[in-house]
């Protein structure tokens, strides 16, 4: 089994000027693993109180309101924060390329899951750069690159998110929120995407787009998002929103999933 699975979206390793004329004539089918869930209008606090009610999945998600901080990547766009109770809404311009913000306050590195919802306005390239940490290193998960159509990971042992095991098509709307849903635990990356269901806008369908094992990865950045760490947001030549930050400890029932899907994967080697 290869560590990074695909549900039926269609990888890559082509070219980036081949992308970008693929991405802008070309329209993909979801994929047929999604999962759906309620609208996500709910706020971190109302998220917690409702998990309290009912058997925990791990810790509290602690809302990334406070400690953002523009980033000086030279040409950058400027950006907008604006805070409301648990909530921090974050607007990047368009940059000449990047734009971006840097979160300063204290993160984990290993067993954790972040989460938050991302906007194209108007560009055509990633709108979504998350770079997050994994223990000492950190990954970029990229929505809408090369030119708008490819969605993976940056960097695994040297190959970017248009050339690696994460690479994927993926058409992006603009005006659209997706929901952005990253683990990270001691054997593994997932990362889901969450979009409103065309056929009943009041659900959400989310689907799995990296499943990656970290036994034998060299995780790294491309040089572009070092400034990003350990935990940040960018865009590329586009303007873009986020809103609905947050992080939480992973239970101990969800490692030992990781660790019984990792077995899994080793077993399949």
């Amino acid at each position: 089994m290869n560590p990074s699975r695909r549900f039926g979206l269609l990888r890559i390793t082509f070219y980036p000027f081949i992308a970008v004329i693929l991405a802008t004539s070309v329209s993909f089918a979801d994929p047929p693993n999604q999962a759906s869930s309620p609208a996500a209008t709910a706020t971190l606090a109302e998220e917690n109180a409702a998990e309290s009610s009912v058997q925990p999945k791990g810790g509290k998600w602690t809302p990334l309101v406070n400690h953002w901080e523009s980033i000086q990547f030279g040409g950058e766009g400027s950006v907008d924060i604006t805070k409301n109770n648990d909530q921090a809404l974050i607007r990047l311009e368009l940059g000449d390329p990047i734009t971006g913000v840097r979160f300063s306050g204290e993160v984990p590195q290993n067993n954790y899951e972040l989460k938050f919802q991302a906007k194209r306005i108007e560009g055509i390239d990633f709108f979504c750069g998350v770079t997050f940490p994994i223990d000492e290193s950190a990954l970029t998960l990229v929505l809408g690159g090369w030119g708008g159509g490819i969605t993976g990971i940056s960097s695994i042992d040297g190959l970017d998110a248009s050339e690696n095991s994460t690479t994927l098509f993926r058409h992006y709307e603009n005006e659209i929120w997706y929901d952005v849903r990253i683990r990270v635990s001691d054997f593994g990356v997932e990362a889901w995407i969450g979009e409103p269901d065309p056929k009943n806008p009041k659900q959400r369908e989310e689907s799995n787009v990296v499943e990656l094992m970290r036994e034998g990865q060299k995780f790294g950045l491309r040089f572009e998002m070092d400034l990003c760490t350990p935990l940040g947001l960018a865009n590329y030549q586009c303007v873009s929103e986020f809103r609905n930050l947050g992080w939480r400890k992973l239970s101990q029932s969800e490692i030992d999933a990781a660790k019984a899907k990792h077995q899994e994967w080793t077993e399949d080697q």
